[in-house]
């Protein structure tokens, strides 16, 4: 809504924020450590972002309005599960499998 762009943390431990306005670069804390935690970003019908998990164990959401995370746990805890996410005209989220056996759909 602020015309900012956020960026998933596949590696970084934070979300990179890019003010594109203000030619600014910001970071939210909290995205945790490790590699290929998730890959791609989307905007569900709530104004959330939605991060797809490759290794993490969870779907990350974002709130660009309080620019704060959490979590939607149970996704399990293989690797390389999801790769990319798309918004469906349904309103639901829908993850790629990478190795994963199905798509995840994800209903904000």
């Amino acid at each position: 809504p602020d015309g900012c762009l956020f960026c998933a943390p596949y590696v970084a431990s934070t979300v990179l924020v890019i003010d594109p306005h203000e030619q600014a670069l910001t970071h939210i804390e909290g995205a945790g450590d490790g590699e290929y935690k998730w890959s791609g970003i989307a905007a569900g019908v709530d104004g959330k972002l939605y991060c797809a998990p490759c290794n993490a164990s969870s779907v990350l959401v974002i709130d660009p309005a309080t620019r704060s995370l959490c979590h939607l746990q149970g996704v399990g805890g293989e690797s390389y599960k999801w790769s990319g996410i798309a918004a469906g005209a349904d309103g639901c989220l829908y993850c790629a499998p990478a190795r994963a056996t199905s798509v995840l759909v994800i209903d904000p």
